[in-house]
């Protein structure tokens, strides 16, 4: 049971990560760098890679990834975004 717990704090872990990814890559439509990611999310640089490479970024000139978003996708990003801000705030407001 221990394991499964293990397993699971690390898969949210994950999903963590990737979605600051995510938001990274949406803010910066230019692109970001692997070395970015890696800095960000202080993991090495092939973990970096992958994440951008699951998140189905594209790797583009000057060493940028980047993502091709449907307006679908904007939105998304833009009420995640609000949502995580929201939380935020509420988390300070309760301490």
């Amino acid at each position: 049971m221990q394991w499964q717990n293990r397993d699971m704090g690390h898969a949210k872990t994950k999903a963590q990560r990737l979605l600051k990814v995510w938001s990274m890559l949406m803010r910066e439509p230019e692109g970001v760098s692997v070395m970015d990611v890696q800095r960000t999310l202080d993991v090495d640089y092939s973990t970096a890679h992958r994440y951008l490479n699951e998140l189905g970024a594209q790797n583009y000139q000057r060493g940028l990834w980047s993502l091709e978003p449907s307006a679908d996708d904007v939105k998304l990003a833009r009420a995640i975004l609000k949502r995580a801000r929201q939380y935020r705030h509420l988390e300070t407001v309760h301490r």
